[in-house]
């Protein structure tokens, strides 16, 4: 089996925006609703959702100076 193709910049973007924006302290019942708009809109959507959750367990499972070290890194 071959893996997918890569997520289009554009869509990875995105996918990035929607993780700000609902990481921040006071998120509105309508963000949430939009978010949940977006990932249903396309299959890729939603796999470049699964993928941001993917990497955020992978991220919890290690030392928060490993962790730095990977988000800042040069080409993340």
């Amino acid at each position: 089996m071959r893996p997918p193709p890569p997520l289009a910049p554009d869509i990875r973007l995105q996918a990035a925006h929607w993780l700000v924006e609902l990481q921040s302290d006071a998120v509105a019942t309508d963000t949430f609703r939009r978010w949940r708009e977006w990932r249903a809109a396309d299959p890729e959507h939603e796999r470049a959702w699964q993928h941001i959750e993917s990497f955020q367990a992978r991220l919890r499972g290690m030392p928060a100076p490993l962790a730095r070290a990977a988000l800042t890194a040069p080409g993340s």
